[in-house]
């Protein structure tokens, strides 16, 4: 995506058609993923400490995620006069005050969307956040 002379990049980290041997479909890949050893990996580490990332259709549920945050949040934290985080956003629907609570600890910032229709809610974030 490209607006006003700026780049946005889209990484599914959890695979699609186009990279079957990505996608996440079992409790067994869901362990893989966590291993945190491929490339899209290295690539997720490098964005987190170096980009501003926005997550679409992730919870903090998924507990890779989780602890990616929690693991560079703490390798931040060890250095001098570092402020970690603020450079990842998350767009949660119907986001409850302790999901806001959990996301605001893994240095995470909340755009909420509210209504019957996530699709059309997280549509309308993404239009506004490209105009």
């Amino acid at each position: 995506m490209i607006n006003n002379g700026r780049v946005a990049q889209v990484v599914k980290y959890h695979g699609d058609f186009n990279r079957p041997e990505d996608m996440v479909l079992s409790e067994r890949h869901y362990y893989r993923r966590m291993q945190f050893d491929g490339p899209l990996d290295w690539k997720l580490r490098s964005d987190l400490l170096n980009r501003v990332l926005l997550f679409i259709g992730y919870s903090f549920n998924d507990m890779n995620v989780a602890l990616l945050f929690e693991l560079i949040n703490a390798a931040l934290d060890t250095l001098p006069d570092s402020v970690s985080g603020k450079r990842a956003y998350i767009i949660s629907h119907n986001p409850s005050d302790f999901e806001f609570k959990l996301f605001e600890r893994r240095n995470v910032t909340v755009i909420p969307t509210y209504g019957d229709d996530r699709t059309a809610a997280t549509a309308k974030v993404l239009k506004e956040m490209s105009e």
